[in-house]
């Protein structure tokens, strides 16, 4: 998955409206914190956002 430009943003559980831009400041902060992140999704079910961090 790239994340070089916005996403388009589906309707939330409560029908709320998001911008996009939620994933793109997640991976600015990810390389200023040399953090990695692993999506893994089952269609229709779920999708598990992982932050792995390098202990110092």
């Amino acid at each position: 998955m790239s994340f070089n430009k916005r996403l388009t943003s589906e309707k939330g559980t409560s029908l709320e409206e998001g911008t996009g831009l939620g994933l793109l400041l997640v991976k600015q902060f990810l390389i200023n914190n040399k953090g990695l992140l692993n999506i893994q999704s089952k269609e229709g079910e779920m999708t598990e956002f992982i932050i792995s961090f390098l202990k110092a």
